[in-house]
């Protein structure tokens, strides 16, 4: 029986971890990337409707879905967040535009 609780408290913890990175890296990113961070969240959420609201007897088996899903979750977000340190010039509001003073003149990189 304990290795079941650690079991899903291992679960729990993956699925924790990957909410707050989702949550933390939507805050800091904008643009695609702060979507690219939302998506999962929002993909959670729709499953988790379907399992309460639409076909609770066909979803008995829902924590064995979120251990499958939290380990899928935290793989996307260290490929997003790879891809994010990858491509610095792709993110950010003026992606592509150098940096200038008030007055419109370009500073010196």
């Amino acid at each position: 029986m304990l290795l079941i609780d650690l079991f899903v408290m291992f679960v729990l913890v993956l699925v924790l971890a990957a909410l707050g990175l989702s949550a933390w890296y939507a805050l800091r990113w904008s643009g695609r990337w702060r979507v690219a961070a939302v998506l999962p969240v929002l993909f959670l959420v729709g499953w988790a409707l379907s399992v309460v609201l639409g076909w609770p007897m066909e979803h008995t088996l829902w924590p064995f879905e979120l251990m499958l899903w939290g380990p899928l979750w935290l793989a996307y977000i260290a490929v997003v967040r790879y891809r994010y340190e990858r491509w610095p010039e792709q993110h950010g509001p003026a992606a592509g535009v150098r940096a200038s003073d008030a007055t419109g003149r370009e500073l010196a990189e």
